[in-house]
């Protein structure tokens, strides 16, 4: 998975790409408790421009008069040819976040090509042989469908997209010369412009695919994306003088650097005082009734740690004459994923567990001043549209963010995202398999 961060001011800004819809949200805490959230999501329309360069082979037949105004003293017949070219172009995109299907208009202003063939004719005494170029400039329009095969984070390969469309080539200028060279007597070489022309507006097709490469985030609503692409393309005859039928090949690569600017959502996400509330009752009760067996009919219950990672809650012993089991301390291993689960499929709440791991979770943060922790929030399917999954597993990310945030851990030490109900690891059909799947990840890293 590509997870990018970045630390703006008090927040945290968590930036997955997908694609190409990135979404960045950025949150704030206000000094009244309150949670400022501001989402940015990729739009639909992008502009942008490019440079290419192509190789070119040309097949068919070319056929030019050996003398240009003679035609009657024999035609020049060169088959295949190679060639180059180079092309800018500008572009604009249509491609709506989290659709697999697209539209790309670019417009070429200026597109050079070159070509040239060699001929021979047979039984020739003077080894006379025939070379032609061919020069021109032009303008070209090109149409294409988008399509993304892969959406979303985690995907294999973010970014990766195929196009297909159709050109439309209007010719600036262009001309044509031949050489001719005589071996067996002397050298001698001699060029001649020619009159015939390739056709003044030519049709072709392409397909090829590129690649979306995040760049960066411009001020508050642009970003920028990099796409290397490799493209064929072909077409009908380029010229057919004197019954042509010379048809060109390119492979094009390129490089264009599109900018999009950026739908914002804000809204504000009030400061939870049910937790708060049952904290402070909790401290006040250990400052009152430390725990002790002798003294005490406040028995703790146990935290027990299985070997998943899961966190379960045990049942408290009875307080009569009975001894008081010793609880099990929460070990917080580094590299193992601790997931714990939520009573229903929109809770966000820290659950008893949660927050007894968080507690312990704290202690070893303020010992181990080096390590980071990763949070990821998951929902279950529990039919509510992918908008909504994806707010209730950030909220759930964010809830053990703000707790370890309020116990004097540095957000900087702190990433979460929210995957929504993408990444289940039971069966969604049945209520055990929704349970395990809305939870939380936890996870310490060195």
């Amino acid at each position: 998975m590509s997870i990018r961060h970045f630390l703006i001011g008090c927040g945290v800004v968590t930036l997955w790409a997908q694609n190409p819809d990135w979404k960045v949200t950025e949150q704030w805490l206000t000094p009244q408790g309150d949670t400022i959230v501001r989402e940015r999501q990729a739009a639909e329309w992008w502009v942008g421009v490019g440079i290419g360069s192509s190789g070119v082979g040309y097949f068919g037949r070319l056929r030019l008069p050996r003398i240009a105004d003679m035609p009657e003293r024999g035609i020049l017949e060169f088959r295949h040819g190679i060639g180059a070219g180079a092309s800018v172009w500008v572009q604009g995109e249509w491609s709506p976040a989290g659709q697999h299907w697209g539209a790309v208009l670019r417009l070429v202003p200026w597109e050079t090509w070159r070509g040239s063939s060699r001929f021979e004719p047979v039984g020739s005494s003077t080894g006379e042989q025939y070379e032609v170029e061919v020069y021109g400039w032009s303008f070209l329009l090109s149409a294409s469908a988008r399509y993304a095969p892969g959406l979303g984070a985690g995907t294999v390969w973010e970014g990766l997209h195929g196009i297909v469309g159709v050109d439309a080539r209007f010719l600036w200028n262009a001309w044509e010369r031949v050489r001719q060279v005589f071996r067996n007597t002397e050298r001698v070489e001699e060029w001649h412009l020619l009159r015939e022309q390739p056709l003044p507006m030519w049709l072709g097709v392409h397909v090829g695919v590129g690649i979306d490469i995040p760049v960066t985030l411009w001020g508050e609503r642009m970003r920028s994306f990099m796409t290397p692409l490799l493209m064929v393309q072909t077409g009908l005859p380029l010229q057919r003088t004197w019954g042509s039928t010379w048809t060109p090949v390119a492979v094009r690569a390129g490089l264009s650097v599109k900018l999009g600017w950026d739908q914002l959502h804000e809204y504000r996400r009030p400061k939870d005082t049910s937790s708060q509330l049952f904290l402070a009752q909790g401290a006040e009760l250990q400052r009152e009734l430390p725990w002790s067996a002798e003294k005490e009919q406040l028995v703790p219950i146990p935290l027990l740690v299985g070997a998943e990672g899961s966190t379960t809650v045990g049942t408290a012993p009875p307080a009569s004459g009975a001894q008081t089991p010793i609880p099990q301390r929460v070990v917080i291993v580094p590299g193992r994923v601790q997931r714990f689960s939520y009573p229903t499929p929109t809770a966000v709440g820290l659950t008893p567990e949660l927050r007894s791991y968080l507690d312990a979770l704290v202690d070893y943060l303020r010992a181990n001043p080096g390590v980071e922790v990763r949070i990821v929030g998951h929902t279950d399917e529990f039919g509510g549209t992918l908008e909504e999954t994806q707010r209730i597993s950030e909220q759930r990310a964010q809830q053990v963010v703000e707790y370890l945030v309020q116990r004097g851990i540095s957000r900087s030490r702190l990433f979460a995202s929210g995957m929504g109900a993408r990444q289940p690891i039971a069966d969604n059909r049945t209520p055990q398999g929704r349970l395990q799947n809305r939870r939380v990840e936890i996870m310490v890293v060195q």
